[in-house]
């Protein structure tokens, strides 16, 4: 074998005999952010805080599991993707009843958008795999209604990350749904249905 494949191999394979080297991080005050200390969160009723401190939530196994591990493992890359893309081939038509009898709504302002493009950045296929993904991998899938001002009819839809809508019921009133949107640092917005998002 050439001397110099056989040096860097050597060389490679040397490292897997040293021992992991402990970074030791403390927070301010002296507190250790391990796995214990960090597993109590999730063991007294705070799994939020878990996730975010551990970078996921425990599975039954131990390991912590989070939207960004779990798509490193190409079995679950793969099977979303083949779901997604299976359901965004399917061709989309919207259908108005009238007297009984289906006919599809091809005047309904949102026809186009929903089998066509629902917005200028995506086609009607990629925004139905986007949200099966989403509804796949995060439990639930939304998207912004996006209104003319003056006549207040819908023409555009755009995907929202399942993580900046949490769903809630109003505190008094009706107790009607509402949709609570954060974007990144922006104030959280509420929404009921019927209103549209800005």
């Amino acid at each position: 074998m050439f001397p110099e494949i056989t040096s860097r191999l050597k060389g490679m394979l040397d490292g897997f005999d040293s021992k992991p080297v402990s970074l030791d991080l403390k927070a301010a005050g002296g507190f250790s952010f391990d796995a214990v200390n960090v597993g109590w969160y999730a063991r007294n009723g705070y799994p939020g805080l878990y996730s975010i401190l551990s970078g996921g939530m425990p599975a039954w196994s131990g390991e912590v599991v989070s939207l960004e591990t779990a798509l490193n493992h190409s079995v679950v890359w793969a099977c979303t993707r083949l779901i997604s893309e299976a359901t965004g081939f399917i061709p989309l038509v919207m259908l108005q009843e009238k007297n009984g009898v289906k006919n599809p709504a091809s005047d309904h302002p949102m026809f186009r958008a929903m089998r066509n493009a629902p917005s200028d950045e995506m086609t009607s296929m990629t925004f139905r795999e986007t949200l099966t993904s989403h509804c796949l991998l995060q439990g639930n899938a939304y998207a912004q209604i996006v209104r003319r001002s003056g006549t207040d009819q819908a023409f555009e839809l755009h995907p929202l990350l399942p993580s900046q809508v949490m769903v809630d019921r109003e505190k008094g009133g009706q107790r009607r749904l509402v949709y609570l949107v954060k974007d990144g640092n922006s104030p959280e917005r509420t929404y009921s249905i019927g209103t549209s998002l800005p």
